[in-house]
């Protein structure tokens, strides 16, 4: 869910040393999460007793990762960079404070760490100067692919465990898959000039469709986690053919 906004930000926009700083720098804060989590307990007394200063040290590594990649964006991104910056810091923030609750596995936690990676297109496009109709746009296509598979994972578990349809929980990702793909069909029939764009997102709408009807059971959810990220590679396939871009080098 990182790597794919990442490399669409580069794919639309072009390589510059803001981009790639600001990508290293929320890399850092993403790998963060998982000793954070040991230090906090989230994984069990046992591990934190076992690894906590384990944790403490990797933590420390990338947060100074993180301050050096920082300094480096702060130093060479342009004005106009930090618009979709502050989006993607907002985001950030949401994420942060569900982290001190530990809540970021809950359903809405984890919607709102899918807006907040597909967020990050723009930053990295904008550093390199992209224009606008390269930055926006692929981050609404980038979160409403992620929402898919988180919606479809929570309610394939919710149905399984016996939980309760939380009905919403349920039938979020087929009304959403259904509701993308009718859209991608509309813009295919009437020839829209963005018609690869606006079809980007439909193969993990028609993966999640699929994995929705058969009911897949959360053991196989490896095997279903592969296969959205064939069909994220199929959205920046479609994301790039789009736009056309030519890969520049911004300095």
């Amino acid at each position: 869910m990182l790597v794919f906004p990442v490399a669409s930000g580069l794919a639309l926009g072009g390589v510059s040393w803001p981009g790639m700083a600001f990508a290293v720098l929320v890399g850092s804060g993403f790998l963060a999460h998982e000793s954070i989590s040991v230090m906090q307990g989230n994984r069990g007394e046992r591990l934190r007793s076992r690894h906590a200063d384990q944790a403490r040290r990797r933590l420390a590594g990338l947060g100074g990762a993180a301050l050096a990649s920082g300094i480096v964006f702060t130093a060479t991104a342009w004005p106009t960079v930090w618009v979709p910056t502050l989006l993607t810091l907002l985001f950030a923030a949401g994420v942060a404070w569900l982290l001190f609750l530990g809540r970021t596995k809950s359903l809405g936690g984890e919607l709102l760490v899918g807006a907040t990676f597909a967020s990050v297109h723009a930053v990295v496009a904008s550093a390199a100067g992209a224009p606008t109709d390269r930055l926006y746009v692929p981050v609404a296509a980038w979160t409403v692919s992620f929402s898919l598979s988180t919606l479809a994972v929570h309610g394939l578990k919710r149905r399984f465990k016996g939980r309760g349809p939380a009905a919403w929980t349920v039938t979020g990702a087929p009304t959403l898959a259904g509701g993308v793909l009718l859209l991608a069909v509309a813009a295919w029939m009437t020839g829209s000039d963005q018609v690869l764009l606006a079809i980007a997102p439909a193969p993990k709408a028609l993966v999640v469709l699929v994995t929705v009807v058969l009911a897949v059971h959360p053991r196989h959810l490896m095997r279903v986690g592969w296969s959205f990220v064939v069909a994220d590679t199929a959205t920046l396939v479609l994301m790039a053919a789009a736009f056309s871009p030519s890969l520049t080098f911004v300095g």
